[in-house]
C-alpha cells in the first residue's frame, strides 16, 4: 500500500508495532535493548525487561492481548538459513513443524 493511501489507516506494520512494543500497554518498560558500542544494539530477553508497576499513560492494547500476541509470534517465528549452490547462496526458511519428517534437523536441514 502506498504511503498516501495508508494515511489514517491501520497498516500491517503499524499493527505489528503496537503488538510488539510493550509501551503500547500503557506501562513504561526499560532494559529492552543492550547497547554494546558504536550502534551495536541487541534485544534483551523479555525476562530481563523492567516494567513500571502501574500504567504510566493510556494503553492502545491490553496487557493480556499483548502477552497473547507474543505467544503467537513465538510460535510463528522462523529463521532463514543460507543454502549455498555452485553460483550463489539462497536463503530459505525451514519447513513448519507439521511438515517436518521425523529426524528433521538431526544432520542439518
Amino acid at each position: 500500500m502506498d504511503a498516501a493511501r495508508a494515511a489514517g489507516r491501520w497498516t500491517a506494520s503499524s499493527v505489528r508495532e503496537v503488538l510488539t512494543n510493550p509501551k503500547y500497554t500503557g506501562h513504561m518498560v526499560w532494559n529492552r535493548r543492550t547497547r554494546k558500542g558504536a550502534g551495536h544494539n541487541s534485544l534483551n530477553p523479555a525476562e530481563e525487561w523492567v516494567w513500571s508497576n502501574a500504567p504510566a499513560h493510556g494503553a492502545l492494547v491490553g496487557l493480556e492481548t499483548f502477552v497473547r500476541a507474543q505467544q503467537v509470534a513465538e510460535r510463528r517465528r522462523r529463521r532463514i538459513q543460507g543454502k549455498p549452490s555452485e553460483r550463489a547462496v539462497y536463503y530459505v526458511c525451514p519447513p513448519k513443524a507439521e511438515y517436518r519428517s521425523e529426524g528433521y534437523g538431526a544432520h542439518g536441514p
